[in-house]
């Protein structure tokens, strides 16, 4: 049995809700990535993010911010009307 790994996560908030992660070191091994879309039933709904993974994504984290977040937070409107192209539960590939 393998030894549990753990990642030091840190969040920079604004108003209560989070605007980055900061530090996050996010799974990039893509047979691990496809393990866990396929025990969820995500196998062909994450297929385009999927591919970039497949062909070689490096390891990635580092600091994000949330630019849509904290717009939306300055500006006090919904997070719909600050994206772009907003991404939810029925829209997930661009």
């Amino acid at each position: 049995m393998s030894k549990p790994q753990f990642a030091i996560l840190r969040f920079a908030k604004y108003k209560g809700p989070e605007i980055s992660n900061i530090e996050a070191h996010n799974e990039h091994r893509y047979e691990q990535l496809r393990k866990q879309a396929d025990e969820k039933g995500l196998g062909e709904d994450v297929k385009f993010y999927m591919d970039f993974f497949r062909y070689g994504c490096p390891p990635h984290g580092g600091f994000g911010l949330g630019v849509d977040r904290l717009t939306m937070l300055l500006l006090g409107i919904p997070i719909k009307e600050v994206m772009f192209l907003f991404r939810g539960p029925n829209r997930i590939t661009p």
